[in-house]
């Protein structure tokens, strides 16, 4: 449906964007998923939760915001190279999915430097997830297309939500970004 493609296009760009610092490059999108978080490496990056607002997930366009408790997103590794698969992990607040007259998800976002031929700022969907259970996204090379820029990068999920209307039914054209989980950094080396 052309409505869903252009609310997903509208989301990922103003998740991308929120993430990005002044300077980078655009956003684009790709995605590899997986449920459990399972690395070789024993190094993890993590950070809390920070809300800006919303409601849960069976409101409408309003209303006032519902408290989330504390969530971690952790990135592993928290260091690599141009061509490492990070892993990007959280434990779900909320389950995603239509719940009524609305439907959840989860976007991640990335940002770091963005230099001619490498990725410095790339959003992806999150899996479906049920909520309490981890969700793990992998982002790296074979996603990007390209290679990871050196530097400093920041990663966040946005918990979104968006209104579901049945066939030939008038709907509202929103998105509701109900919480932000991160950020949590990572580095990578030449």
């Amino acid at each position: 449906m052309a409505r869903v493609a252009l609310g997903r296009t509208v989301v990922v760009a103003a998740v991308a964007a929120a993430a990005a610092p002044a300077g980078c490059g655009g956003a684009t999108h790709s995605s590899s998923s997986a449920r459990s978080a399972t690395g070789s490496s024993s190094s993890t990056s993590t950070a809390s939760t920070t809300s800006s607002g919303g409601g849960g997930a069976g409101g409408g366009g309003g209303g006032a915001p519902t408290p989330r408790r504390s969530v971690t997103l952790t990135v592993t590794p928290r260091a690599g190279g141009p061509q490492t698969l990070f892993r990007f992990a959280f434990t779900a607040p909320a389950s995603s999915g239509v719940q009524g007259r609305t439907a959840l998800s989860y976007a991640l976002s990335v940002a770091g430097p963005a230099r001619a031929g490498c990725v410095g700022v790339r959003s992806a969907p999150v899996a479906a997830v049920v909520s309490g259970h981890r969700s793990t996204t992998a982002l790296g090379p074979g996603q990007l297309g390209g290679r990871w820029c050196a530097g400093t990068y920041a990663a966040k999920v946005a918990e979104l939500v968006r209104p579901v209307c049945a066939s030939g039914e008038v709907c509202p054209q929103f998105i509701r970004l109900v919480a932000i989980l991160g950020p949590a950094r990572f580095t990578v080396a030449r």
